[in-house]
């Protein structure tokens, strides 16, 4: 009867034309909402978060959890958005959809229609299938319940280990060191960051990391999680024991696909999209780290939200495609920046173009370019990098680089763009 009722009342309220469904408010969902706002003022949205918060800043909660922003700064992505025209269902995860009717069934048994229906769920948390991970002590960092717990747990951890060495692990890492808490990162990975970092800047951050005393161990695999009613320790894949009273499983995400999946929606390890961000249904579109695009999942912000505004476009008859993002990575581990984008890390094809270096250890600085057909194709800086954001920007127009700034660059470090 709720859901009839649910149905009945959307028809009433919207005739023949019920609102744009977006499920996630996550930065991808919200920048969603804000250009169909932009472009097609009035028109009625619903907005469906499975969390029982408000939208807030999921990208920035590692800088919550280290103190560098407070909670006000955390919720702030609503207040640009004109709630009148959005109608606001948090804390209900959909569960099912039924593209014949256009309907999706959230977690309460409520069935809504919609006109066009954004998928916008982002990642899941992966949890490796290892003994005893599901000790209490053990802690996973995906939202913000699991940051408000880590967050207290961190005041009273004297050792607390994380479980991989990506962008997210080494956020965690420094998050948790604020307290002065002992903190160790492993990985199965040979060295930090591999998806941005060649050796070199790996090897430079793990120093960097060290001399603030964060122990990295990389090439560290583990094989059980020790303790019999909270965890007391990890082992690894050497036979070697460390002893911990925390750990943070930092081992990856994968989309969250699951009711897509059910409604037989196309996908591989995304639901798959076309140019318009339109999946197998016309009607409904996937947005984010939930989509894939060209056999590409990106799992970053800064592609979702160029996404995001293709979708909206397209919901509102504005030709636009997606022609797929660069991606890029700016964040700083103890104080030190770290900037990548590009085809920089370890999914880099070695000869795809000149790589060219500039390294000065002494003011901790180290620097690579990529170079194809003398367009800059990728940049990575350790430390502080005052090109930085221009860099970027070359790196997305696929900017010229002449002999002499390739010259100046390996001397200086400056590209002189």
């Amino acid at each position: 009867m709720l859901a009839d009722k649910a149905v009945t009342q959307d028809s009433e309220r919207d005739g023949l034309r019920p609102p744009v469904i977006i499920i996630g408010g996550g930065p991808v969902g919200l920048r969603v909402a804000r250009e169909l706002q932009r472009q097609a003022p009035g028109m009625p949205l619903r907005l469906f978060g499975d969390e029982p918060h408000e939208p807030y800043s999921r990208d920035q909660l590692s800088s919550w959890l280290a103190g560098q922003l407070d909670q006000a700064e955390l919720l702030r992505p609503l207040q640009d958005l004109r709630l009148e025209s959005v109608e606001q269902r948090f804390g209900y995860r959909v569960v099912g959809l039924d593209p014949l009717v256009r309907t999706i069934t959230d977690s309460s048994g409520a069935s809504w229609r919609y006109r066009a229906l954004v998928i916008a769920t982002g990642t899941c948390p992966h949890i490796p299938n290892i003994p005893g991970v599901q000790l209490p002590g053990v802690f996973r960092f995906h939202d913000l319940d699991d940051a408000t717990r880590l967050l207290a747990r961190r005041a009273r951890s004297h050792h607390t280990i994380v479980l991989g060495a990506g962008l997210l692990g080494l956020e965690v890492a420094q998050g948790m060191r604020r307290m002065g808490t002992r903190v160790t990162v492993l990985d199965h990975a040979d060295r930090l960051l591999p998806m941005q970092l060649d050796e070199h800047a790996s090897a430079f951050l793990q120093y960097e990391m060290c001399r603030r005393d964060i122990a990295v161990l990389p090439g560290s695999g583990v094989t059980r999680v020790l303790g019999k009613e909270r965890v007391e320790g990890v082992r690894l894949r050497d036979g070697t024991e460390l002893a911990c009273d925390t750990l943070v499983l930092a081992t990856g995400v994968r989309p969250d696909i699951d009711f897509a999946r059910a409604a037989r929606l196309a996908h591989r390890d995304g639901i798959l999209v076309n140019d318009h961000m339109q999946t197998s249904d016309p009607s409904i579109y996937a947005v984010g780290d939930c989509a894939e695009h060209h056999e590409r999942c990106y799992g970053q912000v800064g592609p979702g939200l160029e996404q995001a505004a293709v979708a909206a476009a397209s919901i509102c008859g504005v030709e636009q495609r997606y022609r797929g993002s660069i991606a890029a990575s700016r964040l700083k581990v103890l104080g030190t920046p770290v900037f990548s984008i590009g085809p920089m890390g370890i999914d880099a094809r070695r000869h795809y173009g000149h790589s060219y270096r500039f390294c000065d250890p002494a003011s901790d600085r180290y620097r690579r370019i990529l170079v194809h057909r003398h367009r800059l194709v990728g940049a990575i800086g350790i430390g502080e990098w005052e090109e930085a954001g221009r860099v970027e920007d070359h790196v997305r127009r696929r900017g010229w680089v002449k002999p002499w700034q390739v010259w100046r660059f390996q001397r200086s470090g400056c590209l002189g763009i």
